[in-house]
């Protein structure tokens, strides 16, 4: 569907998609108060970052031509809050599992490494009391 403008286009969004002013507010960061001056039409400018960010969240897919913006409505299926929540947890899950597993790598490699460096001292210790004549007598080493 072509539209001449931004507003129309997301005003066309905004009546036609499953969102509430609070979900389109929950998912864009743009305030209920704002959506309602669309609404309203008490402000008919949207800016060009705006416009991308709403489209973005709402996961409309749209074309801006020389004939002004064109909806491509094959392609705007749009997502319920619910569908869009559970993403962004997921999103958010998966992250969080790659940043535990990097943290356990991390981790481990310490733990090696700490290893490593008892061992090395530990041999060092012995070699020292080895060499260490009063150490010699304690343990009856002639």
């Amino acid at each position: 569907m072509q539209f001449e403008n931004k507003f129309d286009a997301m005003m066309h969004i905004i009546y036609t998609g499953k969102h509430s002013d609070l979900d389109i507010e929950r998912i864009t960061g743009i305030s209920r108060t704002q959506v309602y001056r669309w609404r309203s039409g008490e402000t008919k400018n949207i800016q060009a970052k705006t416009f991308t960010m709403v489209m973005d969240a709402l996961k409309v897919s749209y074309d801006i031509n020389a004939n002004g913006i064109m909806l491509n409505e094959d392609n705007n299926q749009m997502k319920s809050i619910e569908t869009q929540v559970l993403e962004n947890l997921l999103t958010q899950i998966s992250d969080v599992k790659k940043d535990r597993d990097m943290y356990k790598e991390l981790t481990l490699a310490k733990e090696d490494r700490i290893i490593e460096l008892e061992k090395s001292l530990a041999k060092a210790q012995n070699h020292i009391n080895v060499n260490d004549p009063e150490w010699r007598k304690t343990q009856q080493i002639n």
